[in-house]
């Protein structure tokens, strides 16, 4: 790799908004990369506060500082920054995160002897803790996880920058917060996933952070992003198919026996479309559907008053009839309530 073409192979791609006690710390770990063919993007989406005075106190010739007319979010922030990139890769990083210094080094290396991938991120660990958060590793499980939550850490990812651009994607101002997750279930399609298991990044955690303070926001932007990512799987899901998901996993409503055997069908549904289809890695999906079985479960067995036998008994019938099956411990758990009569007055197992 000649890392002195005037075209810079990396265009690494930061928004900044109102950053001014993080954002110098993010540049100079951007600027300290052993790896140095990349431009610096920073999008300042109209600051307030001394962000852009900081920004603009380096002079580093690789910097490219790029001003929003007006306060426009982030996606359209990052949309802006994707549409002036001229890398062959781009790289994200957030204003008051910390890049480690072999960081782009690494994961051009990934990206250039692999050349079916078109997205690279890694794990990461919490700055100022010892915390790390491990993200799956391979496509076919990053793939399947994502029917679950956003398995891809936005901060650390670098991707093709034509994956992007010719397939007319974009972050999604809609699905703010939850922007990343929608483009990656988008993306994914279009080629392979991976995740360095190696923290190449130190992630800031305050209470300026969207993900704290929006997060109920958040996770109904999230579980909408789920819904359409079952449906380029499983086109065919109902409306009642997807309530019962709304009040199973974003709301935490109490399932009712009406709801058993919709619930039911579906799980035999997406299960016979995979095998059909292959969609997703078969072990990865079987464990998806089972959590999901034993969500469904732990939620309708839940209760305020006494246990009693009957509860195991309808647990045996419900196993029978509709093929839903409680882990074993959940089972077990089920049982010895239900025998010893157990009062309870929450609402978990």
């Amino acid at each position: 790799m000649d890392q002195n073409l005037k075209i810079p192979l990396v265009s690494v791609l930061m928004p900044v908004y109102n950053s001014e006690d993080y954002v110098a710390e993010a540049i100079e770990s951007i600027l300290g990369q052993t790896y140095s063919n990349f431009e610096f993007l920073i999008v300042n989406d109209s600051s307030t506060d001394n962000s852009l005075e900081i920004i603009s106190s380096y002079k580093d010739s690789r910097i490219r500082v790029l001003n929003m007319k007006q306060n426009s979010g982030i996606s359209k922030t990052l949309n802006f920054g994707i549409g002036e990139a001229k890398g062959k890769y781009i790289a994200r990083m957030d204003s008051d995160d910390k890049s480690f210094p072999e960081r782009i080094k690494k994961q051009v290396e990934f990206l250039e002897n692999n050349k079916n991938y078109i997205l690279c991120g890694s794990n990461y660990k919490i700055l100022n803790s010892t915390y790390e958060v491990v993200l799956p590793e391979n496509h076919s499980l990053i793939k399947t996880t994502l029917l679950s939550n956003c398995c891809i850490a936005h901060p650390t990812v670098m991707c093709k920058t034509e994956a992007i651009k010719k397939n007319n994607l974009h972050y999604s101002k809609e699905s703010e917060p939850a922007e990343d997750y929608h483009l990656w279930s988008f993306l994914i399609s279009k080629g392979k996933f991976y995740n360095l298991q190696e923290n190449l990044l130190e992630y800031r955690v305050h209470e300026k952070q969207i993900s704290q303070s929006k997060k109920a926001k958040q996770d109904k932007m999230s579980f909408s992003v789920k819904i359409n990512y079952i449906k380029s799987f499983y086109k065919d899901i109902s409306n009642d198919e997807i309530n019962i998901l709304e009040r199973l996993l974003l709301l935490n409503n109490k399932m009712k026996s009406k709801d058993i055997k919709i619930f039911s069908d579906y799980i035999l549904k997406m299960k016979k479309i995979n095998v059909e289809t292959s969609f997703f890695n078969e072990m990865g999906f079987k464990n998806y559907t089972f959590k999901l079985e034993n969500a469904f479960l732990k939620n309708y067995f839940s209760k305020y008053e006494r246990y009693s036998c009957l509860d195991f008994l309808n647990y045996l019938k419900i196993s029978r009839k509709h093929k839903l099956n409680f882990s074993y411990k959940n089972a077990t758990n089920l049982f010895f309530k239900s025998l010893f009569f157990y009062k309870i007055k929450t609402r978990s197992l």
